[in-house]
């Protein structure tokens, strides 16, 4: 049925409804009662597909797409029950099913299936998709708030260096059209998060809170913003609280996921990350994130894999060059790892890791004014990232320069200290400052965190041999030597 006549049904019933409520009750419910029982009439289909949006308005997605699976057996064309299913689909994060609702009900040229269009192939992380879509609601609907928010959000995770002024003119409008909004205090979070503004992030984050409390993905928003922070007590907390209310979604399984990687957990991530749905591993920073796992244990095949599947598939991303540069990390391959990640820093500049990863091949190179220099960009963008700081503070060790050294692990320390390469580099200095008893017991809980590096296993094999403890040097040696095996064996599979 063409959109135009349903349009006319729905004025012609609306003046009813108000025409007949006015004589019975004064009351909203009885100007909606009778404006459903006059669409009924005129159109059934409809008259699910408006009982459906109430019930999505609501927050009873599950009510919606019943009522809208009944509309749809009237009328398999509704554009509006094919709309509110696909915006319930959304919500229910069950996201290629609302593509092709919304693909179906494009065509009536309404903006909300375009919107929902939009929104189903951002959250599958399909973004260079997505923005032709939001490009498309500016055209339809250019003083409307929601295009801007959604190619802001687009841009955000394609090329940053491309995209950067696109995203703050597009936050700007939407902050002029959407001021004091949650829509617009998220989109800020988000776009702070991107450009590694954490602090700002966590307070737009609580603001849009504070705006809308009973939206879920706000929560996860700010819990990812304080991970930045590496304030894991505090994301942990939010994650806990949403949990007590309902199941987590995958994004927020996700989340918990990069706070097990993040404690050198890599299995119970991984655990994490394969819980979910097949089409939800192909979302890019799930993708990205298996490939962390994977890589932490040595998979480096598996890993290299994830690498290749994401620089292919979203070319605009820098997350597969930094998977990448990670994995010829792993596997000694520092100068191959420098050219990845160079490739990450030319479309995104604004990311710590692709800096810190960058210092920590030279500072293997004993190139380390040059370490020192790309870690201080790291930090210029993150001053939480303690892995750039320990980074620093090993090429100050190096140098001999114990003082200085001293002062950035401190500063690290501070920041977060629950993870294997914490204890490693803190090994690492105090074994320079001759403290080897201490330096034992560093690499030791280094090892205990994290066993499958072979770092630490190397540098406390030296100190047992220092101490003339033969078999404890011995052992260590073994391992390390099995570890660099299996890196070997995983590198040859994909050289």
């Amino acid at each position: 049925m063409p959109v135009q006549k349903l349009k006319r049904r729905q004025i012609i019933g609306f003046f009813i409804a108000i025409l007949v409520a006015s004589f019975f009750l004064n009351s909203p419910l009885a100007y909606i009662a009778v404006f459903i029982g006059v669409l009924a009439i005129c159109c059934p289909a409809e008259a699910l597909g408006t009982l459906a949006t109430y019930a999505f308005l609501l927050n009873q997605h599950n009510i919606a797409l019943k009522l809208c699976n009944l509309g749809l057996k009237l009328d398999r064309e509704d554009p509006y029950c094919l709309t509110t299913k696909s915006a319930a689909l959304i919500n229910l994060k069950q996201f290629q099913e609302a593509e092709d609702m919304a693909v179906l009900a494009v065509p009536s040229n309404l903006h909300e299936p375009v919107q929902n269009l939009w929104a189903a192939l951002y959250s599958q992380g399909r973004s260079e998709e997505a923005l032709k879509y939001a490009n498309r609601l500016i055209e339809m609907k250019p003083k409307l708030w929601v295009g801007y928010y959604a190619r802001a959000l687009s841009c955000t995770h394609l090329a940053l260096n491309k995209y950067h002024d696109q995203i703050l003119e597009d936050e700007k409008k939407v902050r002029e059209l959407a001021s004091n909004s949650d829509r617009s205090y998220c989109l800020q979070s988000v776009v702070n998060l991107n450009l590694s503004k954490i602090d700002e992030s966590i307070e737009n984050g609580h603001r849009a809170i504070k705006k809308n409390p009973k939206f879920e993905d706000y929560k996860t928003l700010l819990a990812n913003a304080y991970l930045h922070k590496y304030d894991l007590d505090k994301c942990t907390e939010i994650l806990e609280s949403m949990s007590k209310k309902k199941k987590l979604d995958l994004f927020s399984i996700h989340l918990r996921a990069l706070i097990f990687l993040a404690q050198d957990m890599p299995q119970a991530a991984l655990r994490d990350l394969e819980s979910l749905e097949q089409e939800h591993m192909k979302h890019p920073s799930i993708a990205y994130s298996s490939g962390i796992a994977l890589n932490m244990m040595n998979e480096l095949q598996a890993a290299h894999e994830l690498g290749q599947f994401l620089t292919e598939e979203f070319k605009e991303s820098s997350l597969g060059y930094i998977l990448k540069g990670h994995i010829y990390q792993k596997s000694h391959e520092y100068e191959k790892s420098m050219e990845v990640y160079e490739e990450a820093i030319s479309l995104n500049r604004f990311q710590a890791s692709s800096f810190w990863g960058f210092a920590l091949a030279q500072y293997h190179l004993g190139m380390h004014e040059e370490a020192k220099t790309n870690c201080e960009k790291a930090l210029s963008l993150n001053k939480y990232d303690h892995i750039a700081a320990r980074v620093k503070s090993l090429c100050f060790t190096e140098m001999n320069q114990l003082e200085e050294a001293a002062k950035w692990m401190d500063y690290a320390d501070e920041i977060y200290c629950n993870d294997g390469f914490s204890w490693y580099s803190n090994g690492i200095l105090a074994n320079a400052k001759n403290e080897p008893e201490r330096a034992l017991d560093q690499f030791s809980q280094a090892i205990s965190l994290n066993p499958f590096e072979s770092d630490s296993y190397r540098e406390r094999a030296k100190l047992h041999a220092s101490m003339n403890h033969t078999k404890e040097a011995d052992e260590d040696r073994k391992k390390e030597f099995a570890i660099e095996e299996k890196i070997n064996a995983e590198k040859q599979k994909f050289a």
